[in-house]
């Protein structure tokens, strides 16, 4: 089975072996620019569910936080234009996990009180995956400005941990949350050149999402394994990226790019799989996910 980051190099490298054929092909005001970058990023998710399917006994039986869980990136972008005017951008990233952190509490009562149980725990393994493919329409509003509209599709995975060196019994602590976040993206980015060399360039995006994610709760005897439980729902996402760049010669530019990212779900589906067979459902209260990641590399223009 291969893992992200071999996926990551295989994805980029069929990339750039079909548009460097498309290139080679194009016109010479047709123009595919290679993006590499590197840098750091730092996630957060929190969930939380119900006693039951209603939403109530209590309205949060269960609370899951991941905080900074923080590593460093890699990001591989294409993007081809075309007949002067459409846009084909392909972009991937990973982010392996260093370090991070994760709060599980539960309750008896409603809004947060008779707190029952609190632990806190290591999230420093685990890695992020993402992969963007859109295609759009460039066009001028005047010699230094330009406007780029895009449409297409998003997937965003992510292997969250929950990790303590302490045994319990005969067994340490060893559970995941797999998340995966996909959809539609819809994107505009904007550019202006400030000189002949320096251009900025502030890029939105909206994203229409389903969310599903897969949980292995390891210390737990009464769920089943590898799937302990799952979680369904639909939601949206916010990005926003700017990208400042600054030419060095007549094809490489060098790149500074910070990018934030907020998504959340409603309500959804919390669906728990017991070691005897029994499956229950209760109310998923919702995910919410912050994202925040800053890179510096290069784009090749060709």
């Amino acid at each position: 089975m291969k893992t992200p980051i071999h996926l990551l190099v295989t994805v980029s490298i069929l990339l750039l072996m079909k548009l460097e054929c498309y290139a080679q092909a194009s016109t010479t005001t047709d123009r595919l620019s290679v993006k590499i970058a590197t840098g750091f990023g730092d996630e957060r998710l929190h969930w939380t569910i119900a006693g039951n399917s209603q939403g109530k006994n209590p309205n949060i039986l269960s609370e899951l936080h991941w905080k900074n869980v923080r590593g460093p990136l890699l990001d591989i972008g294409v993007s081809a234009k075309i007949k002067q005017r459409f846009l084909l951008k392909l972009s991937t990233k990973y982010q392996k996990t260093v370090s991070g952190t994760v709060t599980d509490t539960d309750y008896q009562g409603d809004d947060r009180t008779n707190q029952s149980f609190f632990f806190k725990a290591n999230a420093d393994n685990g890695f992020i995956f993402a992969f963007d493919a859109q295609i759009g329409y460039h066009f001028n509003i005047s010699d230094r400005i330009s406007l780029a509209p895009l449409v297409g599709f998003t997937r965003d995975q992510a292997d969250l941990k929950l990790l303590d060196d302490e045994s319990f019994g005969d067994q340490k602590l060893n559970s995941s949350y797999e998340t995966i976040w996909k959809g539609m993206i819809v994107s505009l980015v904007t550019r202006f050149a400030i000189s002949d060399r320096f251009e900025i360039a502030p890029i939105f995006s909206y994203r229409q999402l389903r969310y599903n994610a897969v949980a292995d709760w390891n210390l737990i005897d009464e769920f089943q394994h590898p799937t302990s439980f799952k979680h369904y729902a639909k939601g949206f996402g916010i990005r926003s990226v700017l990208e400042v760049s600054y030419d060095i010669s007549r094809n490489v530019c060098l790149l500074l790019q910070p990018q934030y990212e907020f998504s959340e779900t409603g309500h959804g589906t919390d669906t728990v799989f017991f070691k005897n067979g029994q499956i229950e459902n209760t109310r998923l209260n919702g995910v919410d996910r912050k994202s925040f990641s800053i890179l510096i590399g290069t784009t090749i223009n060709f």
